[in-house]
């Protein structure tokens, strides 16, 4: 009797693409961690690696790097909550949340902060092609305007503000 090939919707694809991809980056982070090696070895190694990649947007200035930033945050799961560019003092600025999933946290044991080391992989990319970059890890605010006083153990606590600027 022949066997139906299954057949994937692009949702579904993209959806675990984008799992494959964070549980990638954490396995690999929590591999390092596990061996005792800085993981950072290994996300300055990858940013070097693929900042030639960066080159065809060179002239482009800062928004270009942050939406080519905001695209690979999106695919690997985080959300942009907020986006901006300000023309005058040539630097933009996005808010990402809701990365990595909690759900993979607890899997590979890693917590928030040590799978934000990933986001220095951007540092070699902007350098590459003469931009600044930073990326700082911030406790959201509650409902109230004030911050929790508790640090969350899920990545919904949290939010990652970047900033690119030309140097």
């Amino acid at each position: 009797m022949p066997t139906t090939i299954p057949q994937f919707g692009l949702e579904q694809v993209a959806h675990q693409s984008e799992i494959n991809a964070t549980a990638t980056i954490l396995a690999t982070l929590a591999f390092l961690k596990q061996r005792q090696i800085a993981g950072s070895d290994w996300i300055s190694f990858m940013g070097a690696t693929f900042a030639a990649s960066w080159q065809p947007i060179q002239d482009d200035g800062p928004q270009k790097a942050l939406e080519l930033i905001a695209l690979d945050m999106v695919s690997i799961g985080a959300k942009i909550v907020a986006f901006s560019v300000n023309i005058e003092n040539s630097q933009a600025e996005a808010v990402f949340e809701n990365w990595p999933d909690p759900a993979l946290l607890a899997m590979f044991n890693l917590s928030v902060p040590e799978a934000f080391d990933f986001m220095q992989i951007f540092a070699s990319l902007a350098k590459h092609i003469g931009l600044g970059y930073i990326a700082k890890l911030e406790l959201k605010e509650n409902k109230t305007g004030l911050f929790d006083t508790t640090l969350p153990t899920g990545s919904e606590g949290w939010q990652v503000r970047v900033r690119v600027w030309k140097e």
